[in-house]
């Protein structure tokens, strides 16, 4: 926060940091507050205190304290101005409300009335009244820096922030895996229901809609640690940004960026080390622009207020398909994304205490048909597809302060995010029909496409109350949450299957088919068990689809409360204790399960020292548990069935592949047979009897007692302004996983069932019944099963220092951190897996993983390991020693400015990953212990952004600008081939080779007309 202060004349007018007192303001305002005294240090009550933003005047009157507070202020400069019978009038000071924080201001009069004194320069103040919490950017600094355009962009700025593995939208925070964070704009949670992502997201095509870009944006807050009780939902970080406001000025602004390809450096292609892996596709080209306009002003003078903004975004990449082994060599195709991002905004002044705004923005987009996808460019146009996404979001919220003393704080909102992939007419138009012993497409396409649909109706109430030194602050939250996932099967809905044991329902999507074959006469054999092809014809299978909707819809009503109370004593010593209760109740298709506020019960708890007593430095202590609000994936997939079926028979199709006739019932015997047509005969098989089999899924039990995961939390900080202009932070981070939810096996659904437990808690149940299925567990090594507790250890020293000048200013931060353990989190950043809370990790028990290295049993598979590598502890995945982040911004009078953005971070952990047995697969055991093969690359990146405002008359400007990312076009290595199987037995010849580099450096050009 910021106070600007300064006096000039004959008057002695001081501004001075401390006599702070208790305030209030939530996520999405700030406060003002402090005293009023005269030189002698006397307390003046009855001094009138006006606050103005431009928006009208907020007055306020000193107590008998000589106290004021201004909450609930919208985010921004505010002019003061201190009046008081028998002195000077205090004028011009400019105070800097920023969102949930509190800039406190001490305000000295001088006797001797009838002059008027301007303050005008800078001072900086610490709120010394509660902890830190995390770092803060204003409009003015995101928009100097050389940065991406959506505010996620803003995240990797701050302490405690670094890559994750999903994407740049998904970082990791505090530790945690990049699916634990919460984002909120305007106080809309904007988090994806399905996954935890940041707006919509896939498990294909990471996070497309991602909120607002930054001309709309007036802050950003990240919360990396010490969050209060009335924070909640998450075990990672919370972004909360604030969008821009109008006021009593009309503004306007019409801006445009170019990435143009001809400016671009070229991406380093990874070395091809397995001939038997593709050329990578070449990259010819990319290009990108966008145009937007805002205009903000009043519709009322010192009442209404409205801002409005509009932003198209286009972008285009062109690749070739140059591997002449594989299909359509020498094509080139262009993959293309659009995006229309808009914002409104109303702000209406009630009374000088009391206001309403609404707030509406959205981010909805596309990929026009074509090959989205890289591999696609190896396809035909036939499994080509559009995707659709985005977000549409609304909140209407009541701030009102009655009695000085009592602020209400009320909003309704709602959340929409959609991701839907959908193909193209042709495609849709027939099922698709694949011969099943070659492959060949009869009716290709891709078979099925994925899809989510989520609303988030959210209600938030908070009361805080001041009674003198003590500070009350209670509120009650809820968010009726809809998630819809799942599967759509190529082809028209509505086919409705003749056979006797069917449902008669129409099936809800279209069908994935095989063309098989059959014996007119099943005698006609040889005796090498040859027939001619004379005697053979096809039939057809139907091996997916259902009755059931294509997006399950599942539900999650997530509420609670919190209670929070805040004392003072002497304005030097800050003692606040919170209480915050939520549950989850999730709803699938035919399972619900109810986390219970009782067994989610999160205590905060700081203290707060100003040690001088002069507002210039504080030392303080903060204690937290954070619960997870569980992504609804988890009741899609394990609440919920697929109902429809996996088997059904007929002897014809369609021309046009999209009905099947004449039911082969159940019971009529017909011999399976092998086109052999090189050879001009078929081949027999077995004789099949069973011709339509009901699909009804399997659900996954929750065990009684069953938990919401939580994290805890310790800190230990000290901040303070050394000099003028300069504030400085220091903290020690201490994050460990309390409890985590997880689906869990015993021989990974083999033959037992799975159970949705707290591992190391309950998960003991699982055993007792199991057994009474299979007394073996599968051939464990023991009839027993166990599953180590789940770590994840986080450890951080972070230090920042930000410095304001005339002409320049320049942040810094680090991060010196260790991250170890046997859980990631939601994310696994190791294999890929974006499935909360149900990966793979905990799918097999000890004693059964270990059986595949005991000599003495009859699975004994032997690799050289021990059996333990799924739950060993080491450096996890996110773990990186070091991470820095430095800004520095110099301004010419001329109205030239240049800026350099620094980023330098220590590798992460590289691992000899096997798979995993039962299921074939790769990327799940570390040989060797975690980061036994080293560690990647240490990379520094340096962005720059050089740009010059022109001014005019009447505050017209004209500004350009260029930012360039990646400077020195550094290529080192970001990811490597980890995998040493490409599946069980199966050596991956890549493995240890480079997957990605650093992104080649990229030019953006940008102009932008204002007033």
């Amino acid at each position: 926060m910021y106070c600007r202060f300064s006096s000039i004349g004959r008057l002695a007018t001081l501004l001075a940091l401390g006599g702070v007192m208790l305030y209030a303001q939530d996520a999405t305002t700030g406060a003002i507050s402090g005293t009023v005294t005269g030189p002698n240090g006397a307390l003046i009550p009855g001094a009138r205190v006006i606050l103005d933003g431009g928006r009208g005047q907020v007055v306020r009157v000193t107590d008998a304290n000589g106290a004021f507070r201004a909450s609930a202020l919208i985010p921004g400069q505010y002019q003061i101005t201190v009046t008081a019978p028998g002195f000077e009038t205090a004028a011009k000071l400019t105070a800097i409300a920023s969102i949930n924080n509190l800039t406190p201001v001490r305000i000295t009069m001088t006797r001797a009335a009838g002059a008027v004194v301007e303050v005008l320069a800078t001072s900086q103040a610490l709120d010394t009244t509660t902890q830190t919490s995390g770092s803060t950017f204003t409009s003015e600094t995101i928009s100097s820096l050389p940065l991406g355009r959506s505010f996620s962009s803003i995240v990797n700025l701050a302490a405690g922030v670094s890559s994750s593995g999903i994407d740049a939208n998904n970082p990791s925070v505090g530790g945690s895996s990049g699916l634990e964070n919460q984002y909120v704009i305007d106080g809309v949670n904007t988090t994806g229901a399905g996954y935890g992502a940041n707006g919509s997201y896939s498990i294909v095509y990471g996070s497309l809609g991602t909120g607002i870009n930054t001309d709309f944006i007036s802050e950003v807050q990240i919360k990396s640690f010490g969050m209060d009780a009335e924070f909640g939902g998450a075990t990672g970080g919370m972004v909360n940004a604030v969008t821009k406001t109008g006021d009593n000025t009309l503004h306007a602004q019409v801006f445009a960026y170019f990435d143009i390809d001809s400016l671009q450096a070229k991406d380093k292609v990874p070395p091809r080390i397995d001939p038997s892996l593709r050329i990578p596709l070449s990259f010819d080209s990319r290009n990108r622009y966008e145009i937007g306009f805002t205009v903000s002003g009043p519709v009322i003078k010192d009442r209404l207020f409205y801002f409005i903004g509009y932003n198209p975004i286009r972008s285009s990449i062109k690749r070739t398909q140059v591997d002449p082994d594989q299909p359509f060599y020498g094509r080139q195709v262009e993959q293309k994304t659009e995006t229309d991002t808009y914002y409104g905004k109303l702000n209406w002044t009630i009374t000088s205490s009391q206001s309403l705004e609404f707030s509406i923005f959205g981010d909805p987009g596309k990929l026009p048909f074509g090959p989205n996808l890289a591999n696609s460019l190896y396809d035909a146009p036939d499994s080509w597809e559009e995707v659709e996404f985005g977000g549409r979001n609304w909140t209407l919220k009541y701030n009102g302060v009655f009695f000085s003393d009592f602020l209400v704080e009320a909003r309704v909102s709602q959340a929409n995010n959609k991701f839907r992939r959908k193909l193209g007419p042709t495609t849709q138009s027939h099922f698709q029909v694949l011969d099943v012993y070659t492959g060949f497409g009869y009716a290709p396409g891709p078979g099925y496409v994925d899809g989510t649909d989520d609303r988030n109706r959210q209600y938030d109430l908070k009361l805080t109350k001041i009674f003198g030194p003590l500070e009350l602050k209670a509120g009650y939250f809820k968010e009726d949450i809809e998630h819809k996932g799942g599967n759509s099967y190529q082809g028209p809905a509505g086919f409705v299957d003749p056979h006797v044991e069917a449902t008669g329902q129409p099936y809800s999507s279209g069908a994935q088919v095989r063309q098989r074959y059959y014996m007119l006469d099943p005698t006609l054999v040889d005796a090498a068990g040859h027939t001619p092809l004379s005697n053979i014809a096809p039939y057809f299978r139907i091996v997916r689809a259902r009755t059931s909707p294509p997006l399950i819809p599942t539900s999650a009503p997530w509420e609670g409360y919190f209670v929070q109370a805040k004392y003072s004593w002497n304005n030097r010593l800050f003692l606040k204790a919170g209480f915050r209760w939520e549950q989850e109740d999730m709803k699938g298709l035919q399972q619900t399960y109810k986390f219970k506020a009782a067994d989610a019960m999160a205590p905060r708890i700081s203290i707060t020292w100003d040690p001088e007593g002069d507002g210039r430095s504080k030392v303080y202590a903060f204690y937290g548990k954070y619960f997870e609000k569980v992504p609804l994936d988890l009741a899609v997939r394990s609440l919920s069935t697929e109902i429809g079926v996996s088997r059904s028979d007929f002897y014809n199709i369609n021309s046009a592949y999209n009905v099947l006739s004449n039911p082969i019932e159940n019971g009529v015997s017909i011999r399976d047979v092998r086109p052999d047509l090189a050879s001009g005969y078929g081949v027999a098989g077995s004789t099949n009897s069973t011709h339509f089999i009901g699909s009804a899924g399997f659900l996954t039990p929750v065990l009684p007692g069953t938990k919401l995961p939580y994290t805890t939390e310790y800190v230990l900080g000290w901040d303070m302004r050394p000099y003028e202009g300069v504030s400085v932070s220091n903290r020690v981070i201490y994050r460990s996983v309390g409890r985590v939810l997880e689906d869990m096996g015993i021989d990974g659904g083999n033959n037992l069932p799975y159970y949705i437990a707290n591992p190391g808690e309950n998960s003991y149940l699982i055993g007792d019944l199991a057994r009474a299925i299979d007394p073996t567990l599968g051939n464990s090594v023991t009839p027993t099963a166990t599953w180590p507790k789940p770590k994840r250890d986080y450890w951080a020293y972070e230090f920042e220092v930000m410095k304001t000048a005339p002409h320049w200013t320049g942040f810094m931060n680090l991060r010196l951190s260790r991250l170890e353990g046997n859980y990631e989190g939601l994310f696994r950043n190791d294999n890929g897996q974006s499935d909360p809370n149900i990966t793979s990790l905990y799918d097999f028990s000890l004693e059964y993983m270990k059986k595949y290295e005991d000599p003495a049993n009859p699975d004994y598979h032997p690799r050289g390991l021990t059996g333990e590598e799924a739950f060993a502890s080491g450096p996890l995945p996110n773990d990186r020693t070091v991470v820095a982040n430095g800004g520095l911004t110099y301004q010419w009078d001329s109205g030239f400015s240049l800026t350099t953005l620094v980023k330098f971070q220590t590798g992460t952990p590289l691992n000899k990953l096997y798979g995993l047995i039962d299921y074939d697969n790769n990327g799940e055991l570390a040989a060797g212990g975690r980061g036994s093969q080293g560690r990647t690359p240490n990379t520094l990146n340096f962005d720059l952004s050089a740009q010059y405002v022109w001014t005019m008359a009447n505050k017209h400007q004209i500004s350009a600008r260029v930012d360039v990312f990646n400077l020195w076009n550094v290529h080192k290595p970001v990811t490597y081939d980890q995998d040493y199987e490409a599946a069980v037995d199966a050596p991956n010849a890549n493995f240890m080779n480079v997957l990605t580099y650093q992104t080649a450096r990229r030019i953006r050009l940008g102009v932008k007309y204002q007033f």
